[in-house]
């Protein structure tokens, strides 16, 4: 059975059993040291609810109606706390085009569970679109209509057909990059007029490098851009550039680590994990003053 499997496959269910086996041990040391996560809070609270009906009667009284925004990012797990405490009196709102926690569990079907679990719902479709021109719009809901068990919605607004879009295909993020540049260059100071609705005087106004803003999806990509604007002698910020280890958490995370590597010589890690964990700052100076005398007593020791 085993010579069937590609290499590729090999090393997948090799990933999988690493996984598995970090996954147990990491099950086994919550309940060594009574310790939850966020997902247990909602898996041990389902199966509570499940097991003891009273307790579930308690919290169904006590909220008798329940409004969940971003319904389409919800997963089973919270689903099935949402049922067993709204009951019958549920309202959700959402969006299943726009299902971006796919990573979290979210599932393009929820909006479905939600209609078999309560066949007696009403459904209101808000398909009319304030913020973006005709042209984004249809766009927009043609790629919608390609993905599979999608609920059609019929889409619109009443806004102006504004310019077309552009598709630019580049080999590579470099020259996605310098394709930005050379945009930007090429409209650089020449003139537009805004459109009726919002500027009636219709005033003539020269474009700067301040009115063009490039929006990435990930940080990284935009990265790119910023350097290539920059090698170029064009003016410009990068509001992404967040330093990822200066964030409290990954702060907290060496410090661990450096207690871990050598435990002698992490006396600031020591200090910051201490009131992580809520250790005044009292506390903190006794303890290092008592291991301070303990150090200079074992070194008295060692001389004699």
């Amino acid at each position: 059975m085993s010579e069937d499997i590609s290499p590729e496959e090999r090393d997948y269910l090799g990933k999988l059993r690493d996984l598995q086996s970090v996954y147990g041990a990491y099950q086994q040391y919550k309940l060594d040291h009574r310790f939850i996560d966020f997902d247990d809070m909602i898996h041990l609270t389902v199966d509570t609810l499940k097991k003891k009906p009273l307790v579930a009667q308690r919290y169904q009284r006590r909220f008798p109606f329940i409004l969940i925004d971003e319904f389409q990012d919800t997963n089973f797990a919270q689903f099935e706390l949402i049922r067993l405490i709204g009951k019958d009196n549920v309202f959700v709102v959402g969006d299943d085009d726009q299902t971006i926690y796919r990573f979290r569990g979210a599932y393009l079907t929820n909006f479905e569970d939600f209609k078999r679990t309560y066949p007696d719902t009403n459904l209101y479709h808000l398909t009319e679109n304030y913020r973006s021109c005709a042209n984004i719009v249809n766009l927009a809901l043609d790629l919608m209509n390609q993905v599979q068990d999608r609920e059609q919605k019929n889409l619109y607004t009443n806004n102006p057909e504004g310019k077309k879009i552009t598709e630019a295909i580049c080999d590579d993020e470099y020259a996605e990059a310098e394709f930005i540049l050379k945009t930007i260059t090429s409209l650089h100071g020449t003139t537009y007029s805004k459109n009726k609705e919002t500027d009636p005087e219709k005033k003539i106004q020269t474009l700067e490098y301040k009115d063009f803003a490039v929006l990435c999806r990930k940080r990284y990509h935009g990265m790119k851009v910023f350097e290539m604007l920059r090698q170029h002698d064009i003016p410009c910020e990068f509001r992404g550039d967040v330093d990822f280890f200066t964030e409290p958490v990954i702060l907290d995370l060496i410090a661990w680590l450096r207690i871990i590597h050598d435990p002698l010589n992490a006396g600031s890690s020591l200090f910051r994990i201490m009131r992580l964990c809520g250790i005044s700052e009292v506390s903190a100076i006794k303890v290092n003053r008592h291991a301070r005398n303990y150090s200079d007593e074992d070194t008295r020791n060692d001389r004699v």
